[in-house]
């Protein structure tokens, strides 16, 4: 640093510079940016900055630059283009991390994808169901278990159903049927999932109330029933009571999963 006499001395700590101030104490990451207004480097977090920081707060739009390829806009986060030649460019720790060139998103809340997507490898973790039924009367009685058709009118049993692709977990079921007939002391109609012969879901869905056009739906979270590639899945009805029959006709089902991979 120049002296008025023409010669020079050195500073020992960034604090005997003209230009800057700091603020005490000082916390780990702080940086210096430059004040306009006071004309001195100053030091502070990135976010008082006005620079972007990781993990990412949504709670306003002031996070992030609106041209920047991360971008926030009415709390709506989107993507534009990201350079993934190396690890550097987001935080390991962020809802957004990059490792070895890999781009992954691990967010909380829902996100909404809008316009047209294209991916060139897998969607992996992807919903499916399929859909069964029992056309004719079927008498349920209680303790007895009645397996709904499947394909070609093909009854499932203990051991024949859906046979699983991948490994997954159940997180749907709903039924459309008729009540034709009910005597003795039933209360409710139960739907029913088994894996490899054991139940691991059942859910009442009715009572006994004779009507055409009957309807339920039940969800539940994923991971809650798991299976693995090459479980056995098959659904069946029981009517719920002490005595007596339950006779539904005109069933439909729908089974709902999801594939892990």
């Amino acid at each position: 640093m120049a002296r008025q006499d023409g010669g020079f001395r050195g500073v020992s700590i960034i604090t005997e510079l003209d230009d800057v101030t700091i603020t005490t104490p000082v916390a780990d990451n702080e940086l210096l940016a430059f004040d306009d207004g006071s004309s001195e480097w100053i030091n502070q977090t990135a976010k008082g900055a006005g620079l972007a920081s990781l993990p990412i707060d949504i709670s306003d739009d002031t996070n992030l630059a609106a041209d920047s390829p991360i971008i926030l806009t009415d709390d709506t986060l989107s993507l534009g283009t990201i350079d993934i030649d190396d690890d550097t460019n987001l935080a390991a720790t962020s809802p957004i991390v990059l490792i070895s060139d890999t781009l992954s998103f691990n967010f909380t809340t829902t996100n909404t994808w809008s316009g047209d997507n294209t991916f060139s490898g897998e969607v992996k973790g992807t919903k499916e169901s399929i859909m069964m039924g029992y056309n004719r009367s079927l008498a349920c009685a209680a303790g007895v278990e009645k397996f709904l058709q499947i394909g070609d009118t093909i009854k499932m049993t203990d051991t024949k159903g859906i046979t699983m692709i991948r490994d997954g977990s159940i997180v749907g079921m709903s039924i459309n049927f008729d009540i034709t007939g009910a005597t003795g002391k039933i209360a409710n109609l139960l739907l029913r999932v088994k894996k490899n012969g054991t139940a691991v879901w059942e859910e009442a869905v009715s009572n006994t109330i004779q009507s055409t056009d009957k309807t339920d739906y039940k969800t539940q979270a994923r991971g809650t029933d798991t299976f693995s590639a090459g479980d056995t899945i098959s659904v069946c009805v029981e009517a719920d009571g002490a005595s007596g029959t339950l006779t539904i006709a005109k069933v439909l089902v729908q089974l709902e999963y999801y594939y892990d991979d």
